[in-house]
């Protein structure tokens, strides 16, 4: 969002000028207005998100979780039933916010009053991809032509005929060299960005800490579009501790729901579809019409032999705040996270 205001009325011409003053100012260019530009970086979140979310839902918990001098917001919302049924986390997609009205807010507060404890987080833009070098042009090839015209060049030309100045006559003396300057120290190198998959890795660590143990043994990780991404990623991490876990670890039950997920990010070598390697339960919500994505990540979760864990919905996205579509989601998710 940009909004341009003026620093400061434009005073109107004094009469008493002369035209040619007045011709002056005319051809001097306008001084530009100042623009004030609302980010959307993580540590930019504006104030008054956060107060219009407490404000809505007092027991909301807004957290700030530090990754490199940066700080993410994280929305932590209780269960509003005593019998806690566990944790759900929601990853939004990108340029989105943890409370986005579609998709994110609705389930976050249907899932809390329903007994689920729900962080929604944000997290990272994706790296862009590495600026390919230019490449350097191949010199011209030289042919007979070129090269005869490069020997009639380098030919000198005839001096020209010069008045001799008397010998008492002063000559004009040539200026003295310029002192040699001191070689000037480069410029440092910047520091190179920190991965995408640094941060959102230490991102899922700062969010377990604010949730108490026993809730982490039922989670639910639903991403939207990115999101979807960095959910099946941390859902295999997640996986792989559950399955190295000794038999007297408390038994934890893991499940996954992907909406309008991509399988590819920027600047990320592994895809989504590698993700899927897990016996965990996992709801692929699709829009109609979208068939190679989806697909891969079905065939890869038959090919790890978890295909019966694996289930594929169609549904509509919203595109404005509807009730109607808020909730056909939120009972989707619903009903798969309650088996």
């Amino acid at each position: 969002m940009v909004a341009a205001f003026p620093s400061k009325a434009q005073e109107a011409p004094n009469p008493d000028q002369t035209d040619a003053g007045a011709s002056e100012e005319t051809d001097q260019p306008a001084t530009p207005l100042p623009i004030e530009r609302i980010g959307l970086l993580p540590d930019q979140t504006p104030q008054w998100l956060i107060d219009a979310v407490t404000r809505e839902h007092p027991n909301t918990q807004p957290h700030r979780l530090m990754v490199a001098e940066h700080n993410y917001l994280a929305l932590l919302q209780p269960s509003q039933k005593p019998n806690n049924r566990g944790l759900v986390v929601l990853l939004p997609d990108r340029g989105q916010h943890p409370d986005w009205p579609l998709q994110i807010r609705p389930l976050r507060n249907e899932l809390s009053e329903s007994g689920w404890t729900v962080l929604a987080m944000a997290l990272p833009e994706p790296n862009p991809p590495a600026i390919p070098a230019r490449p350097v042009p191949a010199p011209a090839p030289t042919t007979p032509e070129t090269e005869a015209e490069a020997d009639d060049g380098d030919q000198e030309p005839a001096a020209e005929e010069t008045e001799v100045s008397a010998p008492d006559a002063e000559q004009p003396q040539s200026p003295a060299p310029a002192p040699a300057q001191p070689p000037t120290d480069p410029e440092p190198a910047p520091e190179p960005a920190i991965p995408a998959e640094t941060i959102v890795d230490q991102l899922t660590l700062q969010a377990f800490t604010l949730v108490e143990e026993p809730l982490r043994r039922n989670i639910v990780l639903v991403g939207v579009g990115d999101g979807g991404y960095w959910a099946a990623r941390w859902a295999e991490q997640l996986a792989a501790e559950i399955n190295s876990e000794d038999e007297e670890t408390p038994r934890i039950t893991l499940k996954l729901v992907l909406i309008e997920a991509r399988n590819q990010l920027p600047s990320q070598a592994q895809t989504l579809p590698s993700f899927l390697q897990a016996p965990m339960p996992v709801l692929d919500l699709i829009p109609e019409r979208t068939q190679n994505q989806p697909q891969q990540r079905r065939l890869a979760a038959q090919k790890a032999g978890y295909g019966g864990y694996f289930r594929q919905q169609h549904y509509h996205p919203p595109t404005a705040a509807s009730d109607q579509a808020d909730r056909r989601l939120v009972n989707r998710v619903k009903g798969f996270i309650r088996r």
